[in-house]
C-alpha cells in the first residue's frame, strides 16, 4: 500500500488560541522521528513559527496571486515530505477559498498528498462559524477540532491580572 503524504493545515478564525504551538509541536515531533518535515508560516505581520523553527520553516504570504501558486506547488512537491501549514487568523477566509477555487484538495488526492485541517476550536462565536464554514465547504476534507484546555485558564489569568493593574 503508498503511504500518502500529510498536509497538516493548522487554522482557527481566532488569534492567540494556540495554532502556531500546535504547528511548532508538530513539526518538532515530525523531526524527532527522524522525519523530514516542511513548514510554512502563513501569518502576515506576525510570522512566529519561523522564529522558533527557522531552517525548516518558509514564510509565506498567499495575498498575491505568484505567491499562492509558489506556495501551493511546494504543497504538492512529490517530495514525501510531511507539510505544516500555520494559517494566521486574518488568512482563514482567503487561504480556504484559494483552497477551493483551485480544486486543491482533489489535486492533493491525486498526486498522492492527503490534506488534514487541525482546527483549533473553542467557544466563541467566530470559531463556530469558520468550523461550520469548513464542514460545508469541503465535504471531502478531513477538519480535525483541537482544543486547547489551556486556552480558558491563560484567558482568566490575564482578565485577572488585567483587573489587578
Amino acid at each position: 500500500m503508498e503511504r500518502r503524504t500529510p498536509i497538516f493545515i493548522i487554522a482557527s478564525r481566532r488569534p492567540r488560541v494556540g495554532k502556531t504551538l500546535l504547528a511548532r509541536t508538530l513539526a518538532e515531533f515530525l523531526r524527532s522521528e527522524d522525519r523530514p518535515a516542511a513548514a510554512f508560516d502563513c501569518n502576515p505581520g506576525e510570522f512566529a513559527l519561523v522564529d522558533y523553527l527557522p531552517g525548516d520553516t518558509a514564510v509565506a504570504d498567499i495575498t498575491e496571486t505568484k505567491d499562492q501558486i509558489t506556495l501551493f506547488d511546494q504543497f504538492l512537491a512529490e517530495d514525501r515530505v510531511p507539510k505544516v501549514v500555520d494559517v494566521g487568523h486574518s488568512l482563514f477566509d482567503k487561504f480556504f477559498t484559494v483552497i477551493q477555487q483551485i480544486g486543491f484538495v482533489e489535486e492533493a488526492r491525486q498526486r498522492g498528498a492527503t490534506p488534514v485541517v487541525l482546527f483549533l476550536a473553542d467557544g466563541d462565536r467566530r470559531s463556530r462559524q469558520g468550523y461550520a464554514v469548513l464542514r460545508d465547504r469541503f465535504a471531502h476534507l478531513p477538519i480535525v477540532p483541537v482544543i486547547n484546555e489551556a486556552l480558558p485558564q491563560a484567558t482568566s489569568w490575564a482578565r485577572a491580572r488585567a483587573a489587578h493593574r
